[in-house]
């Protein structure tokens, strides 16, 4: 996942994902990552955060069967576009049927 900001954080953790049910997974002890963010679209945040987050089953059987709205990573959130979320599920869905 990853997501933009305008202020510098160093060594935060914490994710969580928004369905578009209402329901959440959290993930509080995931690792946030920074990098300066040169030459993307997101031209007015100047920071880049970024976490690889380990999926359980449980984990991966539930992005099988919700939408994503947005995901947070420590303080910055970013919505998933109608798009994405389909695709995403559509993709972990394939990875359950291997």
């Amino acid at each position: 996942l990853n997501s933009y900001g305008s202020t510098l954080n160093v060594g935060k953790k914490g994710a969580i994902i928004l369905f578009r049910d209402g329901s959440r997974m959290n993930k509080p002890n995931a690792d946030i990552d920074v990098s300066a963010n040169a030459g993307s679209s997101h031209e007015y945040s100047p920071y880049r955060y970024t976490t690889f987050i380990p999926l359980s089953k449980s984990d991966v059987k539930i992005l099988s069967e919700r939408i994503i709205d947005k995901y947070r990573l420590f303080i910055y959130d970013l919505y998933s576009s109608e798009e994405h979320a389909t695709k995403f599920k559509y993709y972990v869905q394939c990875i359950l049927k291997r």
